[in-house]
């Protein structure tokens, strides 16, 4: 979700960096959203609602099976499987191109109830990278399923979007940025339109094609592609939206599913940041009052003077910024980028303990920028902030991979090999998804091809997961506030936005700018994801989430109505499934065995406070 990854180039100010990946997307995603009866076609949602006049022929895509293979790539495990499905770009359009979607699963390796789908968040997390560098997370689960994970629409290696390399610049010298991100409003705003252009041009059609809505319809078909007639679905943070937009559009196929790490499906843009920059400040002063009963901290063995000090560090970086590993300046908001992804995980701390004592002693920038990066400090200083996988915290460390901060980043990006499909129309298209050049990703429909169209990994582009975040969330969203509005309401949200969090606040505050210059969204979430009727699902919230709030997870169980089913777990951390056995246990006897917690039950903190 949105809180959860963030953009920062070293070069721009974090209010243009976190903007300046988002993709363009019309106000027509919104009609993937259409409603209709279940009597209507194979791809028709089946809501209950009125039909749809003309709901498209979709019946070819309902009818592929998954071909598995063996996966490419290094180090992938040999048990993991890879595979396609083909889904149209456009669902009001089906006859004008598909995308080829990448697949991959580990076996049941007892009896087997059908598959279980995992989505683990971002927007924009590649789901077979993640499925491979941290399958032995969900072990448990091929009890029962295959447990099976997809890279969605425009990212990883199915049509990935990107903004290009020259998004990420300002033309101006380093010595000439403001150390104020919020200095000249009107300035920033008409960056942020040029950088909306250039995503524009670099992503190629699936851009207008990513909303929740889209990939939830893709949902349906993968369900249908594996052989299952209900989805069997396991969402983390983003994750929890797109499973609650299935519910809306396919009541009648839901299976188990469980949402842990529940996002909004209501707030705009800038109650989401304010609630951010307040659970990210919550998480900051948990980890210093762990830090100052280190005699290595380096801010002391004070609490309140160690809160001071990482206020005064901040503002002094953004005043003198210090140069980075490749020679780019490294500012007080790079640190509040990296110190915020580090704070997803308690396992992080003593890394990020380092990282901090490193800075400030020997002024050396490599720790903190293995956070803001990722794993790698990327030439140009371009560094792409994300947050731990949800999953990682149960192998007591970060699985190597593109979203664990603090580990290099893999060499193998891997999501599979093409598998051979009679049923995929098309033919391979030539890869343009190089940053810099334009990307067609869409396959023209209607032309026999021998295998799927699947974006080699040394080809995904370096910025697609922040470009995938920004698309995906400005689809969802449907406000689009003009620019003389917005700069009101940056004067008038930055005070509560420095009370929630004196060190996060102009941080999160960017997170208001980042659909500007974007199409309106659909309004299809706000307005019709409610009383959805299916079948019951465990919604797991976590009262010290620093990224999903556990009002979150209360304001949507209300909104999903009788079939939601809340747990309640009382410890730390972003997610309950990763950190706390007794939310593990609860999950999995549910997914395997069908036995569901009463609404209301809770899990104690583990770590006893």
């Amino acid at each position: 979700m949105l809180s959860r990854l963030l953009v920062r180039p070293a070069v721009v100010a974090a209010a243009t960096g976190l903007a300046l990946v988002g993709t363009a997307l019309p106000a027509s995603a919104t009609t993937s959203a259409t409603t209709s009866s279940t009597a209507a076609s194979p791809g028709s949602p089946g809501s209950g609602r009125t039909a749809a006049a003309a709901e498209p022929d979709l019946t070819r895509f309902y009818r592929q099976r998954v071909t598995w293979g063996d996966c490419e790539g290094d180090g992938v495990p040999e048990d993991l499987q890879c595979g396609t499905v083909t889904v149209p770009l456009d669902y009001a359009r089906p006859g004008a191109g598909t995308l080829d979607l990448a697949l991959a699963r580990y076996r049941a390796t007892g009896d087997r109830h059908g598959s279980l789908v995992l989505n683990f968040g971002g927007p924009g997390g590649a789901g077979v990278t993640e499925l491979a560098y941290g399958g032995e997370d969900f072990m448990n689960l091929t009890d029962g399923y295959d447990v099976v994970g997809f890279d969605p629409r425009g990212v990883g290696r199915s049509s990935p979007v990107s903004c290009g390399t020259a998004a990420y610049g300002t033309g101006r010298a380093p010595e000439e940025e403001s150390t104020d991100p919020l200095a000249d409003p009107a300035a920033l705003m008409r960056q942020l339109r040029a950088a909306a252009a250039e995503c524009a041009r670099h992503s190629g059609p699936v851009q207008h094609h990513m909303g929740t809505v889209d990939v939830s319809r893709d949902l349906d078909v993968i369900r249908q592609a594996v052989g299952d007639r209900k989805l069997n679905y396991l969402g983390f943070s983003y994750g929890t939206r797109l499973g609650s937009v299935y519910a809306a559009q396919f009541p009648d196929r839901v299976g188990r599913m469980v949402l842990d790490g529940v996002d909004t499906l209501t707030e705009p843009l800038a109650a989401q940041g304010i609630a951010g920059a307040r659970g990210q400040q919550t998480a900051l002063e948990d980890f210093l009052n762990w830090c100052v009963g280190d005699l290595a901290c380096p801010f002391g063995q004070d609490p309140r003077r160690a809160r001071e000090d990482v206020v005064q560090l901040v503002r002094s970086l953004d005043e003198d910024p210090v140069p980075t590993t490749f020679g780019g300046p490294f500012s007080g908001q790079d640190l509040v980028g990296a110190i915020g992804q580090a704070l997803y995980s308690e396992e992080l701390w003593p890394l990020l303990e380092r990282a901090l004592a490193s800075l400030m002693e020997d002024g050396d920038t490599r720790g903190v920028e293995s956070f803001a990066t990722g794993g790698a400090a990327t030439p140009g200083g371009v560094a792409v902030s994300t947050a731990p996988r949800p999953h990682a915290q149960t192998t007591g460390k970060p699985t190597p991979d593109t979203t664990s901060p603090g580990k290099p980043v893999p060499d193998a990006t891997t999501t599979g090999k093409p598998a051979p499909d009679a049923t995929t129309p098309g033919k391979p298209a030539p890869d343009t998804t190089t940053p810099g050049k334009p990307a067609p990703h869409a396959r023209p429909a209607g032309k026999p091809a021998r295998h799927a169209t699947i974006t080699a990994e040394d080809d995904i582009p370096f910025d697609n997961l922040p470009a995938a975040l920004a698309a995906v969330n400005c689809a969802d969203d449907p406000d689009r506030p003009d620019a003389g509005r917005l700069a009101r309401d940056l004067a008038r949200l930055r005070p509560a936005y420095q009370r929630a969090s004196p060190v996060f606040g102009t941080y999160r505050l960017t997170q208001v700018l980042l659909c500007h210059g974007r199409p309106r969204g659909t309004d299809f979430i706000r307005e019709r994801v409610r009383d959805v009727g299916s079948a019951k699902m465990l919604l797991v919230g976590t009262r010290g989430d620093p990224a999903t709030p556990y009002r979150w997870t209360e304001q949507t169980a209300r909104r999903l109505g009788g079939a939601a089913v809340v747990l309640d777990n009382k410890g730390d951390g972003h997610t309950g499934y990763a950190s706390s056995k007794c939310v593990r246990g609860k999950v999995e006897d549910f997914l395997l065995y069908g036995s569901l917690p009463p609404t209301g039950s809770s899990c104690a903190d583990e770590r006893g406070r």
